[in-house]
């Protein structure tokens, strides 16, 4: 497959339950649902209704046409908090050994793991060099810090200590939980942009039944900062200056993002990041960053799925409660349902995402990637007038868009001489044909799973011409059509940091030596 999940899930979908839903307490693991058979004739879906194999849409509107549900119909995100207090925040990055030993001694820091990728200044310290194993024991039995990590590689003299030997999971998590709302810093890099969020999630704590939970739907935005690496255009961004990027302005926006949100690094209770799928070295900044500060301020860290990242954020502001889910990305293109605690591949691309596919278009017309070349490709289509018929591949529930790409990239420059069309008739052509096929899978799998909402997720999803595609099939359903603006599909650090809690509650945290990325 062309796509991020390879796990098959080799049962077939007519055992699945899907009128459950989704129980957000569960385990979330993506894979891939088996297909049912399509009619290529008649558009019938197995077991389903008739299906039309390419539907007709209404013409775009120039307001943006379809009443999507948007985020502002409701409060669960409560708002962003703009404080600019100016903040003396210390980023105890130390790069001398002497004075690293001095912060470790004052703040009372065990480094628990190597040190030699995260402070490439400073050299290898052994415990015996910052607390003796009888010290460690100790404070970690009086509860002055938790041990959330085993002692590894670098530290093998002293005998290995994990939470379970100094505090039980639960108490470790009833520590955390003693506030009033449980504070969780996010860090995502996976491709051109690298966001920090800062996410207070509401805690209920009922001391006499030690029932501690948090409202999974609610969450209050304390800082949402995001930048993006931008090349000239005509040409597309490498992981190497992509990471480059990142790692210039990671420690800035960690500032920001604490002033926005009026704490310092000492209030925060967990620290989420991105652990793929994405491009390997934009990812590890992230990871690194992450790392760094649990090792330094002892906060446990959480490794989150970006693509369940975007769902649950979606989930969360829109309140959809058991929808059909299109996260249309750079790097993914996926149509998803919830079912048996895990979330279900229908169809996906063969080839190349949809958003890759328009990027690459918008470096064939050399148009500009500020903000992003998907933005100015659909601005550029409401401009567009004539109907050029592209080629239009459906594989059963899978889509393909490199023939369309190829035939744009072959013909062009006849097309553009020929003066029969100009690049606004180009960009309108190419999202009509993109959009209709997703359309049309996304009805199939509405069909099969007997849902009426729809989710969209990811950057793409941001595309109101998408949105008013997908509001007109649902609207023929009797559905409901959930979608966010650009703040919420567009990759920032505030849905890591929402997914990230969710697995949190569950007692899924990451070990420093676990806390790996993935590209795929």
């Amino acid at each position: 497959m062309g796509n991020t999940h390879s796990l098959i899930n080799n049962k077939s979908t007519n055992a699945h339950d899907w009128s459950k839903g989704y129980q957000p307490s569960e385990s979330i693991v993506t894979k891939r649902a088996v297909k049912q058979p399509v009619s290529s004739s008649s558009g019938t879906l197995a077991n389903g209704p008739a299906l039309n194999v390419k539907r007709k849409f209404s013409s775009p509107t120039s307001n943006g046409g379809w009443t999507f549900m948007p985020f502002k119909s409701t409060n669960r995100i409560t708002g962003i908090n703009n404080n600019n207090n100016n903040l003396n925040i210390l980023l105890p990055l130390a790069e001398k050994k002497g004075d690293f030993r001095k912060l470790v001694e004052s703040r009372r820091i065990v480094i628990s793991g190597p040190i030699a990728n995260t402070f490439q200044h400073v050299d290898h310290l052994g415990a015996d060099d910052v607390l003796f194993s009888d010290d460690l024991r100790t404070m970690a039995e009086s509860k002055q810090f938790v041990i959330g990590m085993p002692v590894v590689d670098s530290f093998q003299h002293i005998q290995h200590l994990t939470a379970s030997d100094v505090l039980g999971k639960d108490d470790i998590t009833l520590n955390l939980f003693k506030r009033r709302a449980c504070k969780h810093a996010s860090y995502e890099s996976s491709a051109n942009k690298i966001g920090i969020g800062i996410v207070a999630h509401a805690i209920t704590d009922n001391s006499s039944t030690n029932d501690i939970s948090t409202d999974s739907n609610s969450a209050t935005v304390l800082a949402n900062v995001r930048r993006t690496f931008v090349t000239p255009p005509g040409q597309g961004f490498l992981p190497k200056d992509t990471a480059r990027h990142h790692r210039q302005h990671v420690i800035a926006l960690v500032k920001a993002a604490l002033i926005d949100a009026n704490l310092t690094l000492r209030d925060i209770d967990v620290i989420c990041f991105t652990k793929g799928p994405g491009m390997g070295g934009p990812l590890l900044v992230s990871a690194l960053i992450a790392r760094s500060l649990s090792l330094l301020w002892n906060i446990p860290i959480v490794g989150v799925n970006h693509c369940i990242g975007h769902i649950e954020m979606g989930r969360c502001i829109t309140g959809a409660k058991n929808p059909v889910i299109l996260y249309v990305s750079g790097g993914n293109t996926q149509v998803i349902a919830y079912a048996e605690h895990r979330y279900q591949i229908f169809g996906e691309t063969l080839d190349i995402a949809i958003g890759n596919c328009l990027d690459r278009f918008a470096r064939i017309v050399d148009l500009s990637n500020d903000p992003a070349p998907g933005y100015n490709i659909e601005q550029a289509a409401k401009l567009g007038k004539k109907f050029l018929e592209l080629p239009y591949t459906i594989k059963g529930m899978d889509m393909s868009f490199s023939g369309i790409l190829a035939y744009l990239e072959n013909n062009v420059k006849k097309l553009l001489s020929d003066g029969a069309y100009d690049i606004n008739d180009l960009c309108y052509s190419l999202q009509e044909n993109l959009y209709a096929m997703l359309v049309e899978v996304t009805e199939r799998a509405m069909a099969h799973v007997g849902t009426p909402e729809v989710l969209i997720v990811g950057g793409v999803g941001s595309n109101l011409r998408l949105q008013q595609m997908m509001g007109q099939m649902v609207e023929q359903r009797n559905g409901r059509l959930f979608a966010t603006d650009e703040r919420f599909c567009i990759d920032n650090g505030i849905m890591i940091a929402h997914a990230g809690l969710l697995q949190f509650r569950k007692g899924d945290i990451t070990q420093i030596q676990d806390s790996w990325c993935t590209q795929r």
